[in-house]
Order: C-alpha cells, then sequence, then structure tokens
C-alpha cells in the first residue's frame, strides 16, 4: 500500500514538473526575455523541497534544502558556461561545456 502511494505522489510530481516545463516553454516562444524570467523562478526548487517533503517527510527537505546554495551557484555557472559558448560552438558543445561546469562546481560538495 504504501508503495503505490509513493508511487501516486512521484507520478503527480512528475505531472507537476512537466507542466512547468512546458509554461516555460511557451513562454520562451511568446519572449525570450518572459521565458527567461520564468525559468529563473524559484518554483523548481519549491516545487522539489514540497514532493520531497510529501513522499519522504519535513526532515528529508530539510537535509536536502542545506547544499541548495552551493548547487544554485553551480547552477548559475552552468548557465553563464552556456552562454559564453552557445554563440561561438553551438547546441551540443555548449550543453557539453555548462553540463561540465556544473560538475566540477558541485563536485566539493561531496566531499563534504
Amino acid at each position: 500500500m504504501s508503495d503505490t502511494i509513493f508511487l501516486i505522489k512521484a507520478g503527480l510530481a512528475f505531472l507537476v514538473a512537466s507542466a512547468w516545463v512546458v509554461v516555460t516553454a511557451l513562454t520562451g516562444q511568446r519572449s525570450a526575455k518572459w521565458g527567461g524570467v520564468v525559468a529563473a523562478l524559484p518554483s523548481v526548487t519549491a516545487f522539489s523541497l514540497l514532493f520531497i517533503a510529501w513522499t519522504q517527510g519535513g526532515w528529508a527537505a530539510s537535509e536536502t534544502a542545506g547544499p541548495l546554495p552551493a548547487g544554485l551557484g553551480a547552477g548559475a555557472i552552468a548557465t553563464m558556461v552556456y552562454v559564453r559558448l552557445a554563440g561561438k560552438r553551438g547546441v551540443a558543445a555548449s550543453l557539453a561545456g555548462s553540463a561540465l561546469a556544473w560538475g566540477i562546481a558541485m563536485f566539493p560538495l561531496l566531499l563534504i
């Protein structure tokens, strides 16, 4: 029974996240500027913590929230790398470079 409830909660989390991605993409199609604003909203973090708390308890969300500021910084670094590479190297290289930059920035967190 608890496995079924967890799967329902996880499925709902995926539906909410998918809906948010669609809203962000549609906003970006209408206006790149507003698409960036919507994508930068802390809603992903809020939804993530909400569903972690809902499926695993408040203590799990509390533990997860600890490294969030560093993770957000790593995300900012990855975004800057993507923007710098996008005009010069294309989408694939930009994605690879930003993922690499994110991984390098996040690695020290794994050692703590």
